[in-house]
């Protein structure tokens, strides 16, 4: 499972940058699967699909369009999924950033966590953790 110490975000979005790069050979931040936003007083947000291991979206979606791979990363069946969002309502982290009306679910780089090897700060990490 991912952690975000969100706290400490220090909003450079290199996450974003290098999540980009390694799954669409260019830097496009908002096709990106981890996303960070910035408010006026600096505090970051990172919304980024932690792969929590009771999986609370697969169960919410109505049209059996998720399901966990050998891996445990959650995939989308682009197909049988109609969008209606209810996987990003039963996130509990809110963290499911969308591309043309589609969930974005991390794929962890096949295990690499490429976001978390490029975090400055050290922000993003990846623990055996239970949730």
């Amino acid at each position: 499972m991912m952690r975000v110490g969100a706290d400490a975000c220090i909003g450079c979005e290199i996450c974003s940058v290098i999540c980009s790069l390694s799954h669409l050979g260019e830097i496009n931040v908002k096709r990106s699967r981890i996303r960070v936003s910035v408010d006026g007083e600096r505090k970051a947000d990172v919304m980024v699909c932690r792969q929590c291991r009771q999986k609370p979206c697969i169960g919410a979606c109505p049209e059996g369009a998720l399901s966990a791979a050998a891996t445990g990363v959650v995939e989308i069946d682009r197909d049988r999924c109609t969008q209606c969002l209810e996987c990003s309502e039963a996130c509990p982290f809110g963290a499911l950033p969308l591309e043309e009306g589609f969930p974005l679910f991390c794929d962890t780089c096949g295990g690499d966590y490429r976001c978390v090897q490029w975090c400055p700060a050290k922000v993003l990490s990846v623990t055996d953790e239970k949730r």
